[in-house]
């Protein structure tokens, strides 16, 4: 579908083009390729924009997963109709040539013209959060052998020869201090890693640079004096095996290679909307230079050959993960922050220059952990050292067992409830806002009047709303702040008055949740919302500033965590509204 899109455009423009005449078809040739220019050099900065200012969540929040394709094909289309606009009212007149002349320059003229038109739109189009491998033309897939190669070509590759191009004009004739080929040297591949995302397309395709943060970075068999990339392919949770690597064009790595791990940390916007932060292996790449040779700088991108992340969601367990196929990364549970650690095989002479997380680019730190050997590595992982959380018995989460004589602390004393519950009743098909799988409220948000909750009894079970999301590895902590409560945030008036902290809850590892939604009563309204991929930034999301002075004020904080914790402090940004238990929290039903 997308090679017959790709030539009905050319031959739709070129036969146009050459019914117009040689010189008219020379002149437009010259504004697309004009056009072209200004939209790569505005691209990146454009789309960056669209991506700050886009809400996320909405009518416009459709701008966050189209913002790539919209910064690329908005200023073509706009710089064309303005030059074209401009030419036609300097040139009005026509160039009369012989007939054949026209024919044949016309239509060369609007080949080039619709090679490119259809290039920009190819590229833009894949740009947009789709299927992987729509209209059936997937540039990137996973190679026989597991890594992340170079796929199908169009019959006519307008993609590659646009990107070429314009590549090669960044470092000629359009010359700038930052090229094109350095930061995208594979241009025409970007679009196929952006959606090769979990779900085929469904999960997100982009994030915004200042969700992702390459937190440390460690190197392994860099300096080391013989042996082969061989030896350091080896890891303690694939014993007795070796993993087969291949750079994109399916070749094999050279033997003086070493490997270098960047650990990033995906902040809470980064989540989907059910909750849980997901990355695919082809949506990570690594851009590295080579610059031995000052005449000749090269660039290249690379993608990971394995990740290190959390394992457990209950216990800080680590653990190593080959990516030896197309593999989705779900570290467990729902912490505020995740950290995963890409590892990547680095050519002799390369050196990294930028990472991208679903087309999001960061700068790498600097090396902070040099290994000699795969076992000190794998050791690094396992004590949690790589990710700055080296584990130690005592953060290993366990219930409290209150002494002889001492009061047992309850969740109730705290205003705390370990359910997913809603605590209201609505009867499906008056949900509003809220977005439901079944019964189960997954998103969204919704306003509703107080006579229009309902008691469960009133409401046949089969159309009762009346839960949370929860996963089988994530459980829902519910807070009431309100004035009559323990754990009231009323009496936080520094933070109050900040206005833009967070809520937290801490569990015994030291992990922190913020909190994905709220219900939010009083004798007016009731507001309910519930957002896994769009946490509480501040409290003044909430509907109104909560008050001592009314007491028919309620609000309840929802937070999701991991299953199997122990939760034992609420927090307000930095500071300790109370501390608990700990209390365990349990995996919770879900229908």
């Amino acid at each position: 579908m997308m090679n017959i899109f790709a030539i009905l455009v050319i031959g739709g423009i070129a036969y146009l083009w050459m019914t117009r005449g040689f010189f008219s078809a020379m002149l437009h040739m010259a504004c697309t390729l004009v056009a072209g220019a200004i939209a790569f050099a505005f691209w990146e900065p454009l789309s960056l924009l669209i991506l700050e200012k886009s809400p996320q969540s909405g009518f416009l929040s459709f701008l966050r997963d189209s913002a790539w394709a919209i910064g690329l094909i908005v200023p073509f289309a706009a710089s064309l109709a303005l030059l074209r606009a401009a030419v036609d009212k300097a040139l009005p007149l026509n160039a009369q040539t012989e007939s054949l002349v026209n024919y044949l320059g016309g239509g060369f003229c609007g080949v080039v013209s619709g090679g490119i038109t259809a290039g920009i739109i190819v590229l833009a189009i894949g740009m947009l959060r789709m299927d992987s491998n729509f209209w059936g033309y997937q540039s990137l897939r996973v190679g026989g052998r597991g890594s992340i190669e170079t796929g199908t070509k169009l019959i006519v590759p307008v993609d590659r020869f646009v990107a070429g191009m314009y590549g090669r004009l960044s470092e000629t004739s359009l010359a700038t201090s930052e090229p094109l080929t350095k930061w995208y040297p594979d241009f025409a591949d970007v679009p196929a890693s952006m959606r090769m995302s979990n779900g085929d397309g469904k999960d997100r395709n982009t994030l915004s640079p200042k969700d992702v943060t390459v937190y440390s970075r460690y190197s392994l068999g860099k300096d080391r004096q013989g042996g082969s990339l061989t030896d350091l392919l080896r890891d303690a949770w694939n014993p007795g095996s070796s993993q087969m690597v291949f750079d994109p064009n399916g070749e094999a790595f050279p033997s003086d290679s070493h490997i270098e791990g960047f650990v990033i940390q995906l902040s809470a916007g980064a989540r989907e909307k059910h909750g849980q932060i997901v990355v695919g292996n082809a949506q990570v790449r690594l851009l590295v230079e080579d610059a031995r040779n000052p005449d000749d700088v090269k660039h290249k991108t690379l993608y990971p050959i394995a990740v290190a992340t959390r394992a457990a969601a209950n216990e800080l367990l680590f653990g190593r993960f080959r990516l030896d196929s197309q593999v989705f990364i779900a570290p467990s549970g729902a912490g505020a922050d995740t950290r995963m650690a890409f590892e990547f095989v680095i050519p002799s002479g390369h050196q990294p220059l930028a990472l991208y997380v679903k087309n999001a680019r960061v700068k790498p730190t600097p090396i902070v952990q040099s290994f000699k050997s795969p076992e000190e590595r794998d050791m690094a992982v396992q004590n949690g050292s790589v990710f700055g959380t080296e584990v130690q018995p005592a953060l290993v989460a366990r219930p409290t067992i209150p002494t002889i004589g001492q009061p047992t602390q309850t969740p109730q004393d705290f205003g705390i409830q370990l359910n997913n519950t809603l605590g209201h009743t609505i009867q499906k098909g008056g949900e509003r806002g809220l977005q439901l799988d079944g019964l189960v409220i997954i998103d969204g948000e919704a306003r509703f009047a107080p006579n229009e909750m309902r008691r469960s009894g009133e409401i046949a079970r089969e159309l009762r709303v009346d839960t949370f999301m929860t996963t089988q590895d994530t459980a829902i902590v519910k807070i009431d702040v309100g004035a009559s409560s323990a754990s009231s945030i009323l009496g936080m008036t520094r933070a109050l008055a900040e206005s833009v902290v967070p809520p937290f809850i801490v569990d015994t590892n030291g992990t922190r949740y913020e909190a994905v939604g709220f219900v939010y009563e009083d004798r007016d309204i009731v507001v309910i919302r519930f957002t896994p991929g769009r946490p509480i930034r501040g409290l003044t999301e909430l509907p109104t500033r909560l008050s001592r002075s009314r007491t028919d004020q309620k609000c309840t904080l929802i937070f999701r965590v991991n299953a199997g914790v122990s939760v034992a402090k609420f927090m307000l940004g930095e500071e300790t509204v109370t501390e608990f238990g700990p209390f365990v929290v349990q995996s919770q039903r879900r229908r």
